[in-house]
């Protein structure tokens, strides 16, 4: 599953994204790029806590197939999806394998509905911006199998989406972004290329430890939280990628 992705299709695919207005067709967008690495249905929204949430997540969109999507918010399964118990306490990126095995009290259902709908598999993007809600964008597809340079790139794209909805639906806040240094500007470069800090840190010849600090101070610079967020941020204010 999954085609070849780097540098230049990730920022053809935010540009892509970018051109739309409307939250639907944002996700629609975003739809039309993960069908490129195999995936057929896309979801995304806030996560509320059960426990503490009083009134309807903001953003829920998808392109799941309709009869899974009406069953799944009638029956408020939220409260027992696997994948979105998950998100809720993870910050990494995640198959929803990961979940099933994890909560296997309650992923039976789950997994023989998804099933029913050729959705056998899947990769989940937990989102936490500190602009609303927690958030996740789910990705099912028949069978899961991609390489680290193409998770990074959905997860780069999946994390821009979802800033795009808090924005078009008034959940984030305006903010205005300082400027990186060279050195940050050049491990952005890097970890939007899918590079772990290790990696990073052998190629331009500094500390793993190095390259951590100068993405704590980039995470703080453009009020981000977690690398995928910074880098969508990068991109979206031209700071990489020029």
């Amino acid at each position: 599953m999954g085609s070849p992705s780097g540098i230049a299709d990730t920022i053809k695919a935010i540009d892509a994204i970018e051109r739309h207005t409307n939250p639907r067709s944002v996700v629609n967008e975003f739809g039309v790029y993960a069908r490129s690495f195999g995936f057929s249905s896309v979801a995304m929204g806030q996560i509320d806590n059960p426990a503490f949430a009083h009134k309807p997540s903001r953003i829920h969109l998808s392109t799941w197939p309709s009869d899974w999507a009406e069953y799944w918010v009638k029956n408020n399964l939220v409260v027992s999806d696997p994948v979105a118990r998950m998100a809720l306490s993870r910050d990494e990126p995640f198959c929803w394998t990961d979940a099933f095995e994890r909560y296997g009290e309650y992923a039976r259902a789950h997994r023989n509905m998804n099933n029913e709908f050729g959705l056998n598999d899947g990769f989940a993007i937990p989102i936490h911006t500190g602009a609303g809600p927690p958030g996740c964008v789910s990705l099912g597809c028949e069978k899961f199998d991609l390489d680290p340079a193409q998770l990074s790139s959905i997860h780069v794209v999946a994390t821009h989406c979802y800033v795009m909805l808090e924005k078009l639906f008034g959940v984030s806040k305006n903010e205005e972004v300082a400027n990186l240094t060279h050195r940050e500007s050049e491990i952005l470069h890097f970890v939007a290329a899918g590079k772990t800090n290790w990696e990073i840190g052998s190629i331009l010849s500094i500390s793993e430890y190095h390259v951590r600090d100068c993405l704590k101070s980039v995470s703080k610079k453009l009020n981000t939280v977690g690398r995928a967020h910074s880098v969508a941020t990068a991109v979206r204010e031209k700071l990489i990628f020029p």
